[in-house]
């Protein structure tokens, strides 16, 4: 393993930082600095930390212990320090112009009252220039490629400050996790001349790729606490990701051909669907089958549940159900089509917070046990009492309202709504996060319980170990395809690690 660089001028330095959510330990002592005129990345496995560790960087969470110093160098910049943060979601206006987005939040040039544009653009030219952008300020954000759409990002962050001077900091938080080939690394050499002019660039990704090609150093985060700081150049992509699982990895290239289930037509087929992200997938899975997707975090897989539930989402390809072809706009057309979804935003598209764990599920016993056109109160919280005993709700009572339920009570009222209305198939996408050990295993086990009595499930999460462990079959998402194929189990995780982030391994 590579030495460890000790800077002597610093555009960031952490010392000693921690931060915790209720028992919740995120972010355990950490250490280390990112040298100005470097490129920094941070890798971490989800959970690791990486996130809380970005959100006290920029100063949105207030740490427990420990320091953030930016601009902490020999000759710090003069004035308050200058950070420019980029996340996954670039937050732009599409129907703006670069210089509009650009301008947002902070106008720099007034002639009394009014902007002045012209002082403005005056400023953004130079900027975009030094990141060698080969559009003009003037230019509709909308008509730019995803690439140029994450340089204005960038442009943005650097415009903030005195009149566009240099930033002490660049903060990339997974700013690339969507883009690939060409449109990842003109980003990656963005942040390469932002290091170059004098900056610090920490580059939060997965891509294991991104690390070698683009940053002069790594630090590593398991368990919200630091693994190792190595030189890139000393490293290989086996040994960054040996840090970042914590698995050996000397077997890890192996390839499988993958169990398939027969004697039984497939239940669900894609057949060369594609998507914004997805392209040119097939797959099938057959009743009874529990079909585990994943890959690293941005590598589309996160579309498929989407592109199955609404098929009119599809720009090729076709989605078949006991081969009849989907169509459709909505989720309710999806759950008429026999496809029961369970989103990973319980709270924006699963749940309703504010009503009733009985109102929550009433929808299929409405649908179910109308007499006349009406279904008695009585009869509708007893059949929520039953309903909640049997997929174990921990609640005081039906009427109480959702919101007031644990995150993992709050899964189980979705995944039971979705569960009595007899799907065909069924789709999970990150159906355990944000729940505790316990009801995860409660969860997995009616998920299987589900693909007993028949129906087809598909699985999604970025989860490496709980879709080994949940799955018959695994199919590995990586720059939007599927690229490799093997049985579930957790004998097979390092098999799944490798094929998610190692740019080697062989498509079977």
């Amino acid at each position: 393993m590579g030495s460890t660089i000790t800077p002597a001028a610093s555009a960031l330095r952490i010392t000693g930082l921690s931060k915790a959510f209720g028992s919740t330990r995120a972010v355990q002592d950490v250490t280390f600095t990112v040298a100005t005129g470097e490129v920094h990345a941070l890798l971490g496995h989800n959970g690791s930390g990486k996130s809380t560790l970005v959100k006290m960087i920029s100063g949105l969470v207030r740490p427990d212990a420990g320091h953030v110093e930016v601009g902490a160098g020999d000759a710090p910049s003069a004035g308050p320090p200058r950070i420019g943060v980029v996340h996954q979601d670039l937050a732009l206006c599409g129907d703006a112009t670069v210089l509009e987005n650009c301008c947002m939040g902070e106008i720099a040039a007034r002639r009394g009252p009014f902007i002045d544009w012209e002082r403005e653009r005056r400023t953004l030219r130079p900027i975009l220039d030094s990141l060698a952008a080969d559009f003009r300020p003037d230019t509709m954000v909308r008509d730019l490629s995803p690439a140029n759409q994450a340089v204005v990002a960038i442009a943005r962050a650097l415009k903030r400050g005195a009149s566009g001077a240099p930033l002490d900091l660049l903060v990339l938080d997974e700013a690339t996790a969507r883009l690939r080939g060409a449109d990842a690394e003109k980003v990656l050499a963005t942040a390469r001349r932002v290091a170059a002019q004098g900056g610090g660039v920490l580059l939060v990704t997965h891509h294991m790729s991104e690390v070698l090609g683009a940053a002069d150093r790594a630090t590593v985060l398991a368990g919200g606490a630091v693994v190792a700081t190595v030189d890139v150049a000393d490293t290989t992509e086996e040994d960054l990701l040996r840090m970042v699982s914590g698995r050996e990895v000397s077997a890890m290239r192996r390839t499988a051909a993958g169990a398939r289930m027969t004697g039984e037509e497939p239940r669900l087929v894609l057949e060369r669907v594609s998507g914004e992200h997805i392209h040119d997938l097939s797959l099938e899975v057959r009743p009874g089958e529990v079909l585990g997707i994943t890959g690293a975090t941005g590598a589309g897989f996160e579309e498929i549940p989407y592109l199955v539930s609404r098929p009119d989402r599809c720009r090729t390809g076709s989605v078949l159900v006991d081969g009849v072809r989907l169509r459709g706009r909505t989720y309710a057309d999806g759950r008429r089509n026999g496809v029961g979804v369970v989103p990973a935003d319980r709270l924006l598209n699963g749940v309703y917070v504010a009503a009733s764990v009985r109102e929550n599920l009433s929808p299929v016993v409405r649908r179910t046990s109308r007499v006349l056109g009406l279904v008695g109160n009585a009869k509708e919280r007893a059949w929520a009492s039953r309903t909640a005993e049997a997929f174990q709700i921990r609640m005081a009572g039906p009427e109480i309202p959702v919101g007031a339920l644990s995150g993992g009570n709050q899964q189980k009222v979705l995944l039971a709504r979705v569960l009595e209305d007899r799907p065909k198939v069924l789709i999970l996408h990150e159906p355990t996060q944000g729940v505790d050990e316990p009801t995860r295993r409660s969860l997995i086990e009616i998920v299987r319980e589900a693909a007993t009595a028949g129906t087809a499930v598909l699985y999604v999460s970025c989860d490496v170990d709980e879709v080994a462990g949940a799955a018959d079959r695994v199919l590995v998402v990586r720059e939007g395809r599927g690229v490799h194929e093997t049985p579930g189990g957790l004998d097979h995780a390092d098999e799944i690690y490798a094929a998610s982030y190692l740019t080697g391994t062989p498509a079977p």
